[in-house]
């Protein structure tokens, strides 16, 4: 499991810097791929923790994910064209829940 934490911040530091020294459009595509990898990431987790604090950290991980998503088909059918939407919706909430699925997968292999 020391892996799956290891990469997963190998792979959140690359969206991170690209979002710094690249232009947004490239970052969304790395967040994109990011968000894939946290998710299947998230099924191997799922199967072989056993910890139930770990497990609740998971599925508090799995309903935020759900609430983002929940906003996003939400704001873009209210307002689809407004300036701050993309910025807090595409960028900083995916962002917000991504580290803190980097700090589960650190509690997972502390273990």
């Amino acid at each position: 499991m020391k892996i799956l934490h290891y990469t997963n911040v190998i792979f959140y530091l690359t969206t991170l810097s690209v979002y710094i020294f690249c232009d947004v459009a490239t970052g969304l595509v790395f967040q994109f791929f990011f968000g894939i990898i946290q998710l299947l990431y998230f099924l191997i987790s799922k199967n072989r923790v056993k910890s139930e604090s770990i497990k609740k950290h998971l599925r508090l991980y799995i309903a935020l994910v759900g609430l983002n998503f929940l906003a996003l088909a939400i704001l873009f059918n209210i307002s689809p064209y407004a300036p701050t939407l993309p910025i807090i919706v595409l960028i900083g909430l995916p962002m917000s829940i991504a580290t803190y699925f980097v700090y589960i997968t650190y509690l997972i292999q502390k273990q």
